[in-house]
């Protein structure tokens, strides 16, 4: 249910699951999607793992979390959180997390919403932790080795 936000108003039986983008670590592939639309303000990511050696076009391959993995945190004014991307830091010490959010409620797909960005770690599991979303304008370190 988590990844069925709201539809579109002319389309209430239409859901959206998108954005797909991949993080490779540690021998398993991660698909990570955005999971609800731009317009619903409890958007959040979900995750699909497989092991990289595995056949990566057979559905048996992946697994599915049952949570998201990254979700709104209205108690930090950050909501529909979607559309996520990876980079690592210059000199290859971290790993962050790239996504668009917004800062007030029902502010939909226009322009209210903004590029955000934070590190992340990665769990025993070799699985990534994404956290917590932090509040826009929040002050947060350079990514290291950045200049």
């Amino acid at each position: 249910e988590w990844e069925w936000s709201e539809p579109i108003p002319d389309a209430p039986d239409l859901f959206v699951n998108g954005g797909p983008e991949v993080l490779i670590h540690k021998g398993s592939v991660f698909l990570i999607y955005s999971a609800g639309a731009c317009w619903a303000d409890d958007s959040s990511l979900g995750i699909l793992r497989a092991r990289a050696d595995a056949d990566l076009t057979k559905p048996s391959s992946w697994s599915k979390s049952s949570l998201p993995v990254f979700a709104s945190a209205p108690e930090a004014q950050v909501l529909g959180v979607g559309q996520s991307g990876f980079f690592p830091s210059p000199d290859g010490n971290e790993d962050w997390i790239i996504y668009h959010a917004r800062s007030e409620p029902g502010g939909g797909c226009g322009d209210t919403r903004s590029p955000r960005a934070q590190s992340f770690a990665w769990k025993p599991d070799g699985s990534p932790e994404f956290g917590v979303p932090i509040s826009a304008g929040t002050v947060i370190p350079k990514p290291s080795g950045l200049k």
